[in-house]
């Protein structure tokens, strides 16, 4: 069996889509980090959602929202100096990124 180019056409289309949602999940968590902010009932929340065309299961969102939220939290700076300009941060962010990404693609792509 081949997929039709229609059909990969649509999964690249999904993991697109999901993928910039887990970024928006990231940023989130990384904004509550940032401000100790306590996000139990969101966490509850978003670890319950089903996946679907544009948003992936609960489990991978809270996987992204949590790895933000500790990033940003266990950041010494954050207080002082606006992560776009600390390039330690910047660094580990982008690493963390790689790896979540390449477990959602994983994941995603049997």
């Amino acid at each position: 069996d081949t997929m039709s180019t229609t059909d990969e056409d649509e999964i690249r289309a999904r993991y697109a889509s999901c993928l910039q949602e887990l970024y928006c999940d990231f940023a989130a968590g990384e904004y509550a980090g940032k401000h100790d902010a306590r996000t139990r009932f969101f966490e509850d929340y978003i670890s319950k959602t089903p996946g679907g065309n544009t948003h992936p299961e609960g489990r991978m969102r809270l996987l992204y929202y949590t790895a933000g939220k500790e990033l940003s939290s266990s950041d010494p700076l954050r207080r002082f100096v606006p992560s776009q300009l600390n390039p330690g941060y910047q660094r580990r962010k982008a690493e963390l990124l790689d790896q979540l990404q390449a477990y959602f693609t994983e994941e995603f792509i049997p």
